[in-house]
């Protein structure tokens, strides 16, 4: 019997997100118009998105500093109750972002994130888990942790992970995400990264939308959403968590696609990767269903 829908393994950091009236450069000053302070990273992100639509999940993190950031993420964490891996706060500095959100939607990383220490996956929580979730972030860490989750028998989902690694064919589904703008190139892509896995490749496109390869090698196209973008930080993450909840829910690739592109348009509505996450009537809605 699982008790959890999706175990997220993965980024935990402190996001210093400022919403800026123009990009910085030499000759012009650039005004603060918002900022926030909040939990951050692919992992913890694609957590409170897949908490948000009914998920179950649990987030195993890496390890954080024995410091202000890291006693604020912790509580912070603990308080949207869903199932977090207690790990020991350690004598290092919290890994964190500064985060620029421009005019155009665009964003600008400037991170400080140090050692990046995270522990394996719990075998008695995997194995009472329905699906997995990693970031490509910890090496080798990484490697193992999809094994310990493809042996435990799980559909395993990958978040940036590319063919040559060898843990690539160990993934059910790969979620890159890419600068491409053009459909060709993307299939392109698709067919490439396809060689190297059974399962199905997915690529995001930002404003552009979607494409995907299937597990037999059926192309799907989904096109962009217009909205307001406040800001985008987080927007992948959010499609992730939407994908993993339609293919939960046994959903077709193009319906997951259409589901994942809207909740993730929906999104940028809001300051911060979760700063507006909208319920599932309002994304089928949005969705045109």
């Amino acid at each position: 019997m699982f008790k959890y829908d999706i175990y997220f393994h993965g980024i935990l950091c402190l996001d210093r997100i400022l919403r800026l009236d123009a990009a910085p450069c030499d000759e012009k000053n650039a005004h603060v118009l918002e900022e926030t302070i909040c939990p951050g990273g692919d992992a913890t992100n694609s957590a409170h998105a897949a908490a948000r639509l009914g998920l179950k999940v649990i987030l195993h993190p890496n390890q954080i500093g024995r410091d202000k950031e890291g006693r604020l993420l912790t509580a912070t964490l603990k308080k949207r109750g869903h199932k977090l891996i207690d790990l020991p706060l350690v004598s290092r500095r919290t890994p964190h972002a500064y985060i620029l959100a421009l005019p155009d939607g665009q964003r600008q990383v400037i991170g400080n994130f140090g050692k990046k220490v995270i522990q394996q996956p719990r075998l008695e929580l995997l194995k009472r888990s329905r699906a997995f979730c990693f970031d490509n972030f910890f090496g080798a860490a990484s490697q193992r942790a999809a094994k310990m989750a493809r042996r435990s028998g799980l559909t395993v989902f990958a978040n940036d992970i590319y063919p040559h690694e060898p843990h690539f064919p160990l993934c059910d589904f790969v979620i890159l995400s890419s600068p491409i703008r053009n459909v060709n190139e993307a299939k392109r892509l698709l067919q490439k990264t396809k060689q190297r896995t059974k399962g199905a490749v997915i690529v995001t496109m930002g404003r552009n939308g979607s494409m995907a390869i299937d597990q037999v090698g059926k192309f799907y196209r989904q096109t962009g959403f217009k909205t307001e973008v406040v800001d985008s930080t987080g927007a992948g993450d959010c499609f992730r968590s939407a994908f993993i909840f339609s293919f939960l829910k046994n959903r077709e690739m193009q319906s997951s696609l259409r589901f994942a592109g809207a909740f993730a348009a929906l999104s940028c509505r809001g300051l911060g990767a979760t700063g507006y996450l909208p319920s599932i009537a309002e994304t089928e809605r949005f969705a045109g269903k």
